[in-house]
Parts: C-alpha cells; sequence; structure tokens
C-alpha cells in the first residue's frame, strides 16, 4: 500500500505460499483419491487423468486471471487489476470471508465477469490487508444489492 499525498494507491496482492503450494497438492490429492476408489484400475486412470487435466486447467485459468492489485476509485468505486493485465471494474461484490486472517471474496464486473479475491492475512503486511478490507467494507455500504449484512464483520 502507498500513500501520496492523501490519495490512496493500490494494494498489491502477491500470491502466498499457501496458494503457490496448495493449489498443485490440491490437484495430485485429487488423483490419489481417484487411485484408492475400489473399481477396476483402467477407470481409476481415465478419472485421474481427467481429474488432473481439470485440475490443470482451472489452476492455469486462476494464475491468468487472478487479482494482483486492488485500487480505490472514486465515488466509492473499486477496480482490479488481473495478471493478464486487463482491469476489471467491480460493480458488484459478494463477500465470502473478511476476517483478519483471511479476505475472501468474489468480484463482479458490469458485464457478469467474476474474480475470486482470495487474501490469507500473513500475505500482505497488517496495514495492507487492513485497508483492503477496509476497502471491501466501504464498497460493500454503497452497494444496493449488498443487503446490509455487515454486522458481523471484523476489522
Amino acid at each position: 500500500m502507498k500513500r501520496y499525498g492523501d490519495r490512496m494507491q493500490a494494494v498489491q496482492i502477491p500470491l502466498g505460499s499457501e496458494l503457490r503450494i496448495g493449489g498443485p497438492l490440491l490437484i495430485a490429492l485429487a488423483c490419489l483419491v481417484f487411485f484408492a476408489c475400489p473399481i477396476l484400475w483402467p477407470w481409476q486412470l481415465l478419472l485421474a487423468l481427467v481429474g488432473s487435466l481439470l485440475g490443470v486447467w482451472q489452476w492455469r485459468r486462476f494464475l491468468r486471471r487472478r487479482p494482483v492489485a486492488v485500487v480505490p476509485g472514486p465515488n466509492r468505486g473499486i477496480s482490479c487489476q488481473l495478471a493478464d493485465g486487463s482491469t476489471l471494474t467491480v460493480s458488484a461484490l459478494r463477500i465470502g470471508v473478511l476476517r483478519p486472517w483471511l479476505v475472501s471474496a468474489r468480484l463482479e464486473g458490469p458485464a457478469g465477469e467474476r474474480v475470486d479475491l482470495f487474501v490469507p492475512g500473513r500475505s500482505l503486511p497488517e496495514n495492507a490487508h487492513w485497508q483492503l478490507r477496509r476497502w471491501l467494507i466501504w464498497f460493500r455500504a454503497s452497494d444496493p444489492l449488498a443487503g446490509g449484512h455487515d454486522r458481523d464483520l471484523a476489522i
């Protein structure tokens, strides 16, 4: 998080070790589950192959479309810079978890595109993680579709 004058700049979101290691491990675990099934080995092999191909495809898709920075905009707006170089202007926000140890939310653009934001607390400095949570609450409070269930959010 950088501050120039009174204007807030982007919060950079690195790919944390939880995701860097956990994603491929989850794919390997899914393959091992298929091998543990009590079915004939050709079916085990086929299911493991299909599972690993789907897992690798989804992992590569996530790495290309993951948020790398969140930027506050004018009029309580938020935009999100993605790893593929594009920018998503957030029009709706669905918060999963908003706690000091984890931020998990789905950011939706005006054309219906969605990006999942997953930021463990230790992947950012404490003040940047706090600022990200504040921006999401600030944006959600201005979203008429949010529903007003913010009373249980920990800041």
